[in-house]
């Protein structure tokens, strides 16, 4: 059930076993997370021609404000 079910987030170890191992509570372990995430996460890239398409969806709505002015 820990595995279908649980985040590696928390910690299940008893308290003994849990400060053997460094006692890290929930908040070190995400901002570890956090930081790991950051340093190796390889977004994919756009596919051609979209940051095109969201500047002229911008412009668009840029324009239709000027509009309404």
């Amino acid at each position: 059930m820990r595995e279908l079910s649980g985040s590696d987030l928390f910690d299940w170890n008893t308290l003994e076993i849990w400060l053997e191992i460094g006692g890290k509570n929930l908040t070190e372990r995400a901002y570890e997370r956090v930081r790991y995430i950051l340093e190796n996460h390889k977004p994919m890239p756009l596919p051609d021609g979209a940051a095109e398409a969201m500047r002229s969806i911008i412009e668009d709505y840029e324009d239709e404000l000027r509009i309404k002015k």
